[in-house]
């Protein structure tokens, strides 16, 4: 058998897996630190993927290891957020049929977060133009909301479905969020230099309207479909 003290100066397997799971998590850390630091600094489009290792003093070995290219990484950021924004959608649709008011009060909860996070949002809004991956992600996303939406408020709940009007409604909830989308970041990103608390009331309006407009939408689609009107 070896000495003690040989025996000692081994580690065991758990404690070699151990301690790369802590560098590269380390490493992981420093790469997306690096990168919030550069993004901020020149923006997504003039950064490299050059500049994000070079701050962060590792290989580019090591940045292929976590990430495949610029976009994963500014995508990696964007996900440290996304239950914060999630939250806060699952809060609207818990409100079932929200009054203008209360979704100016939600309204400005979400503004503030995209303030508290707008270097974030930024990357976002410029991969956007940039990253087929990026509009691809943010298409997912749109389709997830309506999907939360769904589960509380019944007019996002007409764009699921087969129904004759669920295209149309689809279609008008896809632009909603998009409205919603450039509301947040010019008011919150860009400072956007108008009346902050008019924006809001007038932006939780369009929402509002949303909802009214699909229910009257639902309405028409029954009509058409009743006995008495297919035999007017």
């Amino acid at each position: 058998p070896r000495p003690p003290a040989e025996r000692s100066k081994r580690e065991p397997p758990s404690a070699r897996t151990t301690l790369q799971e802590e560098q590269q998590q380390d490493t992981r850390k420093r790469l997306l630190s690096a990168a919030a630091a550069v993004f901020a600094e020149r923006s997504y489009a003039a950064t490299s993927v050059e500049d994000i290792i070079r701050l962060a003093a590792v290989g580019r070995t090591s940045f292929y290891r976590h990430f495949d290219s610029k976009w994963a990484i500014a995508s990696a950021l964007c996900e440290q957020v996304m239950p914060q924004v999630w939250s806060l959608w699952q809060e609207l649709a818990a409100l079932g049929d929200p009054s203008a008011a209360e979704i100016a009060n939600w309204l400005s909860r979400r503004v503030k977060l995209y303030h508290e996070h707008s270097i974030m949002f930024a990357v976002m809004k410029e991969a956007v133009a940039i990253e087929a991956e990026a509009m691809a992600a943010v298409t997912r996303t749109h389709d997830e909301v309506i999907n939360v939406l769904a589960a509380g408020i019944p007019a996002f709940s007409l764009a699921l479905g087969g129904s004759a009007i669920s295209g149309e409604v689809k279609i008008r909830a896809c632009l909603l969020l998009m409205q919603l989308d450039e509301f947040n970041y010019f008011l919150a990103v860009r400072g956007w230099d108008v009346d902050h608390k008019l924006a809001t009331r007038l932006m939780a309006e369009q929402i509002r309207t949303f909802i009214d407009d699909v229910g009257v939408l639902k309405v028409v689609a029954a009509r058409k479909r009743s006995p008495r009107a297919q035999r007017d």
